[in-house]
């Protein structure tokens, strides 16, 4: 749940988020809610996982309540254009702080972004196991970075958040400008219902299922509104608003 959930989302909407609201207060109750609204759909499947635990996830369900029609459509729509689309942005994020790491130009991060897009793969197509262990180590390694980045910003004193050099894009929080920053949040909590692909795999998933869903779901929440607050221990709303790379260190002022 936590590997599948986190990834470019908390490095890159923070800063989209910033865009589009007008107060600190803004920002931690739409990241708050969005959580909520994902808890709830991740608890959704839950129920129907341990109902109907079946391999394919949504697929089935789907299937079982609308007929196969919709299934199938489902199925195409998440391989031509959801779930590849979900990959393309992961691919970018990762060229882009790539960048701040090794200098690259436009076309070389487009490079960098296609070769992990067929690494990672290769990786699965060698075997569950393979793909699984690079699922673990990934998750570990995206915790661990939070986790300092969280700390650090925490227990660090004398901290002084960086100014942003104009103001807020949005002043003021308006109903369609947090709409639209929801809309960022909830692809950054994206992720939750692939567990139920593995559902038909699971062992006692009456139990197993809700517990994983609600635990790993509650632990992605609590992670993203503490690496929001870091964020703004050292970033101004307006600095936030600048930066796109917010986890990087490296900010314009």
């Amino acid at each position: 749940m936590v590997g599948t959930i986190i990834g470019s989302g908390i490095f890159l909407v923070p800063h989209n988020v910033a865009q589009h609201v007008g107060s600190v207060g803004s920002l931690y109750l739409v990241w708050a809610v969005g959580g909520i609204l994902s808890l709830a759909g991740a608890l959704s499947l839950a129920e129907l996982g341990a109902a109907a635990p079946e391999a394919g996830g949504v697929y089935v369900y789907l299937r079982d309540a609308y007929g196969k029609l919709v299934s199938f459509l489902y199925g195409w729509a998440m391989l031509a254009v959801v779930e590849t689309g979900g990959i393309a942005t992961l691919a970018v994020a990762f060229s882009i702080y790539g960048a701040a790491l090794v200098p690259l130009t436009p076309e070389q991060q487009k490079v960098v972004a296609c070769g992990v897009i067929a690494l990672l793969t290769a990786v699965n197509i060698a075997g569950v196991r393979k793909g699984a262990a690079v699922q673990v180590v990934f998750m570990f390694a995206k915790l661990l970075g939070l986790a300092t980045i969280i700390v650090f910003a925490v227990l660090s004193g004398g901290i002084r958040a960086l100014p942003g050099s104009q103001g807020l894009p949005t002043p003021t929080t308006t109903f369609g400008s947090w709409g639209v920053a929801l809309v960022g949040v909830l692809w950054a909590y994206h992720g939750w219902h692939h567990l139920s692909y593995a559902a038909g795999e699971v062992k006692d998933p009456r139990r197993v299922l809700p517990r994983s869903y609600l635990l790993g779901t509650g632990l992605v929440v609590f992670v993203y509104l503490a690496a929001n607050f870091a964020y703004l221990r050292v970033l101004s709303l307006e600095a936030l608003a600048e930066n796109q790379r917010v986890a990087t260190g490296r900010w314009k002022s």
